[in-house]
């Protein structure tokens, strides 16, 4: 998030609210290119824990790109030759 955070304000942009996604984000153009950036933070957590709590689910998970791993990848069955 504050990857996110330096990126948006390197850029001069401030992020928009959006109402129907419940989430922060922020575009922008640069070197001939569209950047478009959606932030979780906690205005847009709090609803989603509350869903949590009200239909009583075990638990959360986050993810972030580059926190992947490729080993399932590499288990996964492959085709057989014909």
């Amino acid at each position: 998030m504050d990857n996110a955070q330096a990126q948006i304000k390197q850029a001069g942009v401030e992020t928009t609210w959006d109402k129907k996604a419940g989430q922060n984000y922020a575009t922008w153009e640069a070197d001939g290119a569209k950047y478009e950036i959606w932030l979780e933070d906690a205005k847009s957590i709090e609803p989603k824990l509350k869903l949590m709590q009200k239909y009583k689910l075990a638990g959360t998970a986050e993810w972030s790109l580059g926190q992947e791993s490729t080993s399932p990848l590499s288990t996964s069955p492959r085709p057989r030759d014909s």
